[in-house]
């Protein structure tokens, strides 16, 4: 397949695409290919990745706003996710792939429950994701050993493809134990498996795990052997500046979910202090239900203006650095060959309307993606090679949006709301 008279660095250039991967990037092409698509007008960017989300929870978009974080989970979300059911985390899924195809997003990084019904809906959107089932015992000793039971075979059971790769997924250190943490730590080097873990979301959470172990939660960790180059530590908005520096001495990644903190009033990352000590930072939404979308696009755009706010500082997180770490950073944190166009990563990519008014007059596409545009912006997004999304259409939208309504009618009727 050749992408033809594309914009790539203000140039205009051809691109060819076999098997999945991009095996060339020049001025002529063969004309005689029967799949060329003219790509006159557009401009081409490698496709967002979002490295903390639970896409199921589109289902709950709107469902419990405007509380903070721990009444929030406990009395609203925890009890009616007891009441979800595979076909309901089927079409929560298939929901989020198509709002992250609409905003440019070929790849996610997930923790959720019921796990096949995540990958069947994952492979039927036709993009990428890294899946961790939720690893959750309380804090309780006892029921640890069902949950390492639970997750030997969720790895016995999925390995790891092209599209779709497994991780392991603590929930959070006040809802799994130290025993287990010892476990994953030990599991995830021994089987090199990416660990997925929320921490320093709150302050609440420091002070708690002060209270509980004489250490802050990065400390506590590392106490436990846990932090290392397959780290991903959503959020990280409440470290001292000696814990950051652990984190970048053990090679983890940090995800700033700066709309969710937000509206959840949980603070904002230090993100001066994470760039001075070289800590990798990857943008991710967390869920629908406290962000409230899975737009890459708007989480790019706010992650930057507050810093800058924050700093004081109006070159403070410029459009370059943002892009990356929305880009190159996800995939890289994620070990996944995209997030970059050139010869031997996978084509993942979107292509950009050259001629839209949100991009219009066009003086820099990379800050036009991240300063002034939304999903109209997009024309075309390409996930392995293969178009996901065309002329601003994905196949199946109005049958994916109704199949929703339907089932969290259903999921209202067995909550008795």
């Amino acid at each position: 397949m050749i992408f033809k008279n594309v914009k790539l660095n203000n140039q205009i250039k051809n691109i060819t695409v076999k098997d999945g991967i991009i095996t060339a990037i020049c001025d002529k092409i063969d004309e005689s290919s029967d799949k060329v698509h003219d790509c006159q007008n557009m401009t081409i960017l490698p496709s967002l990745g979002n490295a903390h989300t639970h896409a199921a929870m589109t289902l709950m978009r709107g469902y419990a706003d405007d509380m903070e974080l721990f009444k929030w989970l406990s009395e609203y979300i925890w009890p009616l996710e007891s009441l979800l059911t595979e076909e309901d985390v089927y079409w929560g899924v298939r929901l989020a792939c198509l709002e992250m195809i609409k905003t440019g997003t070929t790849c996610f990084n997930d923790m959720y429950w019921h796990t096949d019904a995540c990958i069947k809906a994952v492979e039927d959107a036709g993009i990428r994701a890294v899946i961790s089932q939720v690893f959750l015992d309380n804090t309780d000793n006892d029921l640890s050993d069902a949950q390492i039971k639970a997750t030997k075979s969720f790895f016995r059971k999925n390995t790891d493809s092209n599209m779709i790769k497994y991780a392991i997924g603590p929930h959070a250190i006040y809802t799994v134990s130290q025993k287990s943490l010892q476990w994953i730590a030990q599991y995830s080097k021994e089987n090199d498996k990416l660990v997925h873990i929320h921490l320093a979301e709150t302050e609440k959470e420091v002070s708690d795990c002060i209270k509980a172990t004489g250490m802050t939660p990065v400390k506590y960790l590392d106490s436990l052997n846990f932090i290392d180059h397959n780290s991903i530590l959503a959020h990280g908005i409440w470290l001292t500046e000696e814990e950051i520096k652990i984190i970048a001495d053990r090679g983890a990644t940090i995800v700033h979910n700066p709309i969710s903190n937000l509206k959840l009033a949980s603070g904002f990352i230090k993100y001066p202090l994470l760039k001075k000590y070289g800590v990798r930072i990857a943008l991710g939404t967390d869920g629908c239900s406290s962000n409230n979308n899975l737009s890459m696009l708007e989480e790019m755009k706010i992650a930057s203006l507050v810093t800058k706010h924050l700093t004081k500082d109006p070159t403070a997180y410029s459009a370059k650095d943002v892009f990356n770490d929305a880009t190159q950073s996800v995939y890289e944190a994620l070990k996944i060959n995209s997030g970059i166009i050139e010869v031997g990563k996978n084509a993942d990519f979107m292509l950009l309307k050259n001629n839209n008014f949100l991009l219009t007059p066009g003086f820099n596409s990379l800050s036009d993606l991240i300063y002034s545009a939304d999903s109209s912006s997009i024309d075309t997004l390409v996930c392995n090679g293969k178009i996901v999304m065309g002329n601003g259409k994905v196949e199946d939208e109005d049958k994916i949006i109704n199949n929703v309504k339907r089932v969290v009618q259903q999921l209202i009727e067995r909550k008795g709301i």
